[in-house]
């Protein structure tokens, strides 16, 4: 029973750190005038950004 318990928490801790490292893209088409904005949430929030 322990080493089931063991072994559900080591798979259980490995998906969650590999959850973790994936990242999510998103395209978005963003209009010349509102780039500073953008820019500035980008910076806020840390996200990676391509203009």
């Amino acid at each position: 029973m322990w080493m089931n318990l063991q072994t559900q928490y080591n798979l259980d801790t490995a998906f969650l750190a590999e959850r973790e490292n994936q990242r999510e893209t998103i395209p978005v088409t963003i209009p010349v005038r509102d780039r500073n904005l953008l820019k500035e949430i980008v910076r806020k929030f840390g996200w990676a950004c391509m203009l």
